[in-house]
């Protein structure tokens, strides 16, 4: 299911990923203030569910922590969401494959990339791996308030 050239990865710094040396699918989701998420491929606005900002006894913790997983999760839309997603990705991969793209970056965004992206970010690439995607995790924003 995945997506970017090779040449493209190295140009970023990045190296190819091979098992047995062959490309395997792999996958890399980013957490990010949306306007800031623009070196993706796919882009997610997770900005449409309740944020975990404005709950005090949330506000201190990251999309890292329980507590903010389970409230994010908790909200209707949020399975949804993923549910939705990781069709739309396995669909895209088809035509990736096809165009011989074995690398793709996922970004999901929310206002301050602490909080839903986080959460749904690392909750799409368990998805991905259970998926039998090697899947790497970047939380950009993570610490910079």
């Amino acid at each position: 299911m995945l997506f970017r050239s090779s040449r493209s990865l190295q140009q970023g710094g990045n190296a190819v990923f091979q098992v047995a040396g062959t490309l395997t699918e792999k996958a890399k989701t980013v957490a990010a203030r949306l306007l800031e998420a623009n070196d993706a491929d796919v882009v997610l606005d997770a900005r449409f569910l309740p944020n975990p900002h404005w709950v005090d006894e949330l506000r201190p913790l990251s999309g890292l922590d329980g507590p903010v997983n389970d409230f994010v999760l908790e909200q209707p839309q949020a399975r949804e969401f993923l549910d939705r997603a990781t069709a739309l990705l396995d669909l895209m991969s088809i035509g990736y494959l096809q165009e011989g793209k074995r690398y793709v970056t996922i970004a999901i965004g929310c206002t301050g990339g602490k909080h839903r992206s986080v959460s749904l970010a690392e909750n799409l690439a368990a998805r991905l791996v259970r998926q039998g995607v090697e899947t790497l995790v970047v939380h950009r924003d993570l610490g910079r308030e």
